[in-house]
């Protein structure tokens, strides 16, 4: 009997979070009042995002907690910068990145005012929409778990 190929715990939870939309929608319906939580909410959806691209491409690794693969080199990545350059600064590279303004949000609690962070919705939302429109639905990832699974199971035997 052949043991059935599961996703990683973590990729069915990412998935809900999309499915339910639940970052972009509340980013955007707090903007006015809480925007540094905005931005960090929609960095979170980012992120989510990336680890799904980064497992799908690597699918019997763990699933990938640090974001060490974040770089202008990693395809997905790539073809962002390739672009819209400024997209791909302002999100992730530099001191003044949403991808830095994240960890200062996160760590500190730091409320920013709207008109220093206002710049990173129209680029996030960018960033949120080419992600998502090149993910591999779930289908996909089952599907090539499951061909990586069987070949793993083949080089045992």
């Amino acid at each position: 009997m052949t043991k059935r190929s599961r996703l990683h715990d973590q990729a069915y939870v990412s998935f809900k979070l999309l499915e339910e939309q639940r970052y972009q929608a509340r980013a955007t319906r707090i903007f006015h009042e809480e925007p540094s939580l905005a931005v960090f909410l929609l960095w979170c959806n980012i992120e989510v995002l990336l680890r799904l691209h980064k497992y799908h491409h690597k699918i019997q690794e763990p699933w990938p907690d640090k974001l060490g693969f974040i770089r202008a080199s990693w395809g997905p990545l790539k073809h962002i910068k390739g672009l819209n350059n400024d997209a791909y600064n302002a999100i992730f590279n530099g001191p003044k990145s949403l991808w830095k303004r994240r960890n200062e949000i996160a760590h500190t609690g730091k409320f920013i005012e709207e008109h220093d962070v206002a710049h990173f919705v129209e680029y996030a939302n960018f960033v949120i929409d080419n992600l998502n429109s090149n993910l591999p639905k779930r289908e996909d990832f089952l599907a090539k778990k499951k061909r990586s699974d069987a070949q793993k199971n083949r080089k045992k035997k």
